[in-house]
């Protein structure tokens, strides 16, 4: 299950153009984990993968709590993160 912040989806979308909800639509088989650089934030592990949603890569941020996952962010992935995964996955 899925769950986010109205505001943070909001803002979301307009920075990024992409809507928190489609997270739920994520594809966790084969994704790429990327370390967190403040893993830690308000007592919670932050993580972060890329993944796809369609035909399109995104990089999720969330954090697990049980069998939920709070949605921090969604954007599609840069260039640099295209490579990094195709790198990760194809050699």
């Amino acid at each position: 299950m899925f769950e986010w912040d109205p505001d943070k989806a909001r803002k979301n979308k307009a920075k990024h153009r992409v809507d928190l909800a489609d997270a739920e639509r994520f594809e966790f088989e084969n994704v790429l984990e990327i370390d967190v650089a403040d893993a830690a934030a308000d007592g919670e592990v932050r993580r972060a993968a890329l993944g796809f949603i369609g035909n399109q890569l995104h990089m999720l941020v969330y954090v697990e709590h049980g069998d939920r996952i709070r949605v921090i962010s969604l954007r599609r992935a840069t260039r640099k993160e295209r490579l990094d995964y195709e790198r990760h996955h194809f050699g």
